[in-house]
């Protein structure tokens, strides 16, 4: 997943849920919020994901929220 699009397209097919709001800018549902930001490391280019559940934040690549999408979604 490289978008919020994609994630919200990814979420409301494998899990069947819609989102609460999306702006472009972050993608929330009722427990949980993502935004997704970019650094370079070492001249590449590493998508961050943040995660917002409760007043907790995180921050996943990619290949980590794909992994960890259900038990961030409960």
């Amino acid at each position: 997943m490289h978008s919020l699009a994609e994630l919200q397209s990814h979420i409301l097919t494998k899990y069947k849920k819609k989102p609460k709001s999306f702006d472009g800018i972050s993608l929330t549902y009722p427990k949980v919020s993502f935004s997704l930001g970019s650094t370079f490391t070492d001249g590449n280019l590493i998508e961050e994901w943040t995660v917002t559940k409760g007043k907790q934040t995180s921050i996943h690549d990619s290949k980590e929220l794909k992994k960890n999408l259900q038990s961030i979604l409960k």
